[in-house]
């Protein structure tokens, strides 16, 4: 080989080498952050809301796991800090696009071909429909659910770090949505009524995460 050709090899060698330990501290910096965000509790959450007149008995909040090499979603929590269930989010797909499991009970989120992102949610064993969430114009985010009524949520003061999402019910205020973490982004939380139920509301929980 001739000189040339042994610091061509040398530098290639050495670029992998780098990338090799990026990608290693990378990896370790994420497993600390997702092993942080498991140390979570409701009480620590709601320092920023203990003045907002919402009750902390609705409060739902979800960490971010990450559940396998391609799958991420939220372990989902009450106040009592007990889980109640997990969000699992399927990158790339429609059909399936979001799972959501509380207790006994599967539901998945189907993505619909549509001009405007619309997403049904339904038990993984039926067709039947829920919940139908709909991204309308200007940002305004509608949940339609059968003997509830209509949801609704626009957007909030984007200029704040952890913007809150008032949440509309008939056009009455019922709580609202925000990012859990001031400076790194540990998961999302919501604070609904309880006559809402547990599945709508995790439904609520995982499409704010489209706000994080």
């Amino acid at each position: 080989m001739t000189p040339s050709e042994i610091t061509l090899l040398w530098f290639l060698l050495g670029t992998c080498l780098t990338f090799a330990i990026i990608v290693y501290l990378g990896l370790r910096l994420r497993k600390r952050s997702m092993m942080e965000n498991l140390q979570f509790k409701a009480q620590d959450i709601w320092v920023p809301l203990q003045t907002s007149g919402w009750n902390i008995a609705n409060l739902l909040y979800g960490v971010l796991q990450d559940f396998s090499a391609t799958e991420a979603g939220l372990i989902v929590r009450d106040s009592r800090d007990e889980e109640v269930g997990k969000i699992t989010f399927h990158t790339g797909a429609r059909k399936g696009w979001i799972t959501i499991q509380t207790g006994a009970e599967l539901l998945e989120a189907d993505v619909l071909p549509t001009l405007l992102q619309s997403i049904t949610l339904h038990s993984a064993n039926t067709a039947q429909i829920i919940c139908t969430f709909t991204r309308l114009r200007g940002g305004i985010y509608r949940f339609d659910a059968k003997g509830i009524g209509a949801l609704e949520s626009k957007p909030s003061n984007r200029f704040q770090l952890t913007p809150w999402f008032e949440y509309r019910l008939n056009d009455q205020p019922i709580g609202g949505g925000q990012r859990v973490g001031r400076w790194i982004d540990r998961g999302s939380l919501v604070v609904l009524p309880h006559d809402i139920p547990l599945s709508i509301r995790m439904f609520v929980l995982a499409l704010q995460r489209q706000r994080a």
